[in-house]
């Protein structure tokens, strides 16, 4: 029997509701391929625990493929950073952009889930692990990846920063070889990711439904799309998520 191939949503941190989405609705098999769209971290309160979580399906349970999202971009360009940074002198304190972009991305949280307050007190090994996702998956019929594609280059997989960060693109079937995406990293309805999975015409299917958005209305859950039978799997967030996260 074949194995399935399921992409998983942007997690950012929601331990507790990534648990009882796979183990009790996906229910992996050795067969089976998770494919996490990226933004496993910030936000949420457990980023470490997502990660070993994460990292023990892959070693234990199943394939995993964990693609980079653009909060894994910034944490591991944050790490670097902080690394290269001038020492602190009396008149001087050397600031480092990225870090503060991290931080306003969630970054604090993140932290606090290593029971850190200096990013560069983190085991160097998370860092190297997130520096080494791949950008994109691809399968017969599906092309996953964390946000979307360039469509206005004739090569989409060219362009990286597109990939973890563009929030608007027009489809071109010809481009992905009729191949649908299946992305995150803009959270929508689920009446929308609904539609989408439910009409094969649209060319795109958004599986974000914004975890951390407990309190908005048709949001706060972590989705999963099988592609090899198409279908959803949903489980609403169990994490303790701060009401003013963003």
């Amino acid at each position: 029997m074949m194995g399935r191939e399921i992409a998983i949503g942007d997690v950012h941190g929601c331990l507790k509701t990534l648990q009882a989405l796979v183990e009790r609705h996906i229910k992996p098999t050795s067969e089976d391929t998770l494919i996490f769209v990226g933004d496993l971290v910030d936000r949420g309160p457990d980023s470490k625990g997502v990660i070993d979580y994460v990292r023990h399906l892959n070693s234990q349970v199943c394939r995993v493929v964990t693609l980079m999202g653009n909060h894994e971009e910034v944490m591991v360009a944050a790490y670097e950073a902080q690394k290269t940074l001038p020492r602190r002198t009396l008149f001087r304190k050397p600031k480092n952009p990225l870090l503060q972009q991290w931080m306003q991305l969630g970054g604090r949280e993140t932290l606090q889930s290593f029971g850190v307050s200096n990013i560069l007190e983190m085991p160097e090994e998370y860092v190297v692990w997130m520096r080494n996702m791949p950008h994109y998956y691809e399968t017969e019929h599906f092309i996953v990846v964390h946000a979307g594609f360039n469509f206005s280059l004739d090569n989409i997989f060219e362009d990286i920063n597109a990939m973890h960060w563009i929030r608007d693109f027009e489809y071109d079937p010809v481009k992905t070889g009729g191949r649908r995406v299946v992305h995150g990293h803009v959270p929508v309805s689920l009446e929308f990711i609904e539609q989408s999975v439910n009409n094969p015409s649209f060319g795109y299917v958004c599986i974000d439904n914004g975890c951390v958005y407990r309190n908005r209305v048709g949001m706060g859950r972590l989705i999963a799309f099988d592609l090899t039978n198409p279908m959803l799997y949903l489980q609403g967030c169990l994490d303790n998520v701060s009401p003013q996260v963003f």
